[in-house]
């Protein structure tokens, strides 16, 4: 009567809780929610009594530890924010700018920053600065601003303000004043990820001077930045469907975390014989790199995802056991479920785990095995058309727009940027001296400049929805 599953299928179903808690209706119908939550203990209890059932029993009890999991995070996070006032009254708070300031076309520069009002509450905003002024992550100000609840107009098809102010964790948006005083900062803040990320961002604009859009290109692949891309650069990306890969994507993160793992493991072959495996260590340096390169992006969802993919692969690598890859898969929504379950309202959650479902789903992933470069170019052909269908159904369902090109673009472009441009970048970032800088940025510059020019002759196509081949094929 009752069905039996896996274990291992257990993270799934916390993760289809936590979705679904997003998908309840709107009112709070209490007595509705008690009945439904009886009935299922009910059903429960009857399942672990008859024995046959408790596996389905456990899938059951997963299932609903997610959906209270993600109300409850959920519900705490909205009590968190900045509440809803009729008229919006210029207060003063103390500012702690912790993200990279970005400015617009029209001179508004905007960044993430906590704030902490006169009476002690403490917010994770979005501030808009119009006057254009610059602002230095880690820096402590007191200033006024009108702080506004994170509020928007109700639009299923479109746009959703709330939805993308949840998922990230902002807890409103504030419009910076005037007057701004400077404060003493925290002496450890300078050891912050956001204080390396700015410094890194500093070295990189030292080098737009000379190199603008090649300096910003490198900028976003070490820190997650396209504040310093041209606007007609970044428009290019679109019809060509590399805007995944012009940030700290998760095919850098493990391509970096590979490439840590590697130079570890033949450094090691190098020495005498230790009592610890080569496996351990290359494994650890893995996770570390994964982590820290991880860090420099902000862990954002697909910076997340990846970095549990390497650290459950890294573990069963360097146990000498087999890895499945739904598992990790699995393991790694669960985790970034866990740590953020609003992530789920974003598009990058379901273009991050859908693409790689794709991959693992056409390519029956494991750990790296010997095959023959016949069957590797057989693998990597199927693995980018699968990419290509499932990513543009999700493109054309969350954004109304299909890259027609974006195949033959990436085709040439992931081998680019993960194999020279990424490596390039980092490698750099971390060198005191400006003329690597200013060697790698040329080379951006370059290779903004094919972008640009590809961008301009191939178009990208607008849909209302996904036509029904597209859908069909994926």
């Amino acid at each position: 009567m009752f069905p039996s599953f896996p274990p291992t299928i257990y993270p799934a179903a916390f993760c289809i809780g936590v979705i679904a808690s997003f998908r309840l209706p709107e009112t709070g119908r209490f007595w509705l929610w008690a009945g439904l939550f009886a009935v299922l203990s009910g059903w429960l209890l009857r399942a672990w009594r008859q024995g046959c059932g408790v596996q389905a029993a456990a899938f059951a009890l997963w299932l609903a530890i997610g959906a209270g999991y993600g109300i409850a995070r959920t519900q705490y996070a909205l009590s968190q924010q900045v509440p809803l006032q009729n008229r919006v009254q210029p207060v003063r708070l103390v500012l702690t700018v912790s993200g990279l300031p970005e400015q617009d076309a029209q001179g508004r520069v905007r960044f993430e920053g906590r704030a902490e009002t006169e009476d002690g509450r403490r917010y994770t905003l979005v501030f808009s600065d119009y006057a254009g002024r610059e602002w230095h992550a880690g820096e402590v100000w007191q200033v006024q601003a009108r702080v506004k609840a994170a509020v928007g107009m109700r639009n299923a098809a479109g746009f959703d303000a709330e939805a993308q102010a949840l998922a990230n964790g902002w807890d409103g948006s504030a419009t910076l004043g005037a007057q701004r005083f400077r404060l003493p900062e925290n002496g450890w803040r300078r050891f912050s990820p956001d204080a390396w990320r700015a410094r890194i961002n500093a070295g990189w604009m030292r080098a737009a001077a000379r190199f603008p859009d090649g300096a910003g290109l490198m900028s976003a692949l070490a820190v997650g930045s396209r504040a310093a891309l041209s606007a007609e650069t970044q428009a290019a990306l679109r019809p060509l469907g590399l805007n995944h890969l012009v940030s700290i994507s998760g095919l850098h993160i493990g391509m970096v975390a590979w490439l840590a793992a590697w130079l570890v493991q033949r450094l090691l072959l190098l020495l005498p014989k230790m009592p610890v495996s080569p496996r351990g260590w290359a494994a650890a340096a893995g996770v570390a790199a994964a982590v820290f390169y991880a860090a420099l992006a902000g862990f954002g969802v697909p910076a997340l995802r990846s970095v549990a993919m390497v650290a459950v692969f890294a573990l069963a690598w360097a146990r000498q056991r087999a890895a499945g890859a739904w598992q990790a898969w699995q393991l790694a929504m669960a985790v970034v479920l866990a740590l953020q379950p609003a992530a789920a309202l974003s598009a990058g959650f379901w273009l991050s785990f859908g693409l790689v479902g794709a991959l693992l789903w056409v390519s029956a992933f494991r750990l790296p095995e010997k095959q023959s470069w016949r069957a590797k170019l057989k693998t990597a052909v199927r693995a980018q058309w699968a990419a290509t269908l499932a990513g543009g159904v999700g493109t054309v369902a969350l954004f109304g727009l299909l890259p027609v090109f974006s195949p033959l673009a990436n085709a040439v472009a992931i081998p680019l940027f993960s194999w020279l441009l990424v490596p390039l970048a980092l490698v750099c970032s971390v060198l005191p001296w400006d003329m690597p800088k200013l060697f790698a940025a040329q080379i951006g510059e370059w290779v903004a400049h094919a972008v640009r020019y590809a961008g301009a002759h191939l178009p990208d196509v607008a849909f209302a929805q996904a036509p029904a081949p597209l859908v069909a094929a994926a």
